[in-house]
């Protein structure tokens, strides 16, 4: 599992994320936070809030205690990007299998 030590909100819905291993990225979260028809989301539609991340217990959080897991975070920050549902699941299934 992996364990986010920093965040820092830049524009655009960007984040710059580092772990605890060192590796540091930025991800762009704007498909993912913009498209969302989620509840919890929508309060990081506004700059101001999405701005207002910070790390606890080693995810990334927002004030509405909306949070990312850091393991899907780093699949995304290795990306680049927000990937989709199906795309993330698959990531995460492949894994699992190569684990087995």
């Amino acid at each position: 599992m992996h364990t986010v030590t920093k965040a820092k909100a830049l524009s655009n819905f960007r984040l710059r994320v580092t772990f605890a291993d060192g590796f540091a990225a930025e991800v762009d979260l704007k498909d993912h936070v913009l498209a969302s028809d989620w509840p919890i989301v929508d309060p990081l539609k506004q700059p101001a809030f999405f701005r207002r991340v910070r790390v606890k217990n080693g995810s990334v959080v927002w004030p509405n205690e909306y949070d990312i897991c850091p393991d899907v975070l780093r699949f995304w920050c290795e990306k680049g990007r927000a990937s989709s549902q199906p795309e993330t699941d698959a990531h995460f299934a492949s894994e699992e299998r190569m684990a087995a």
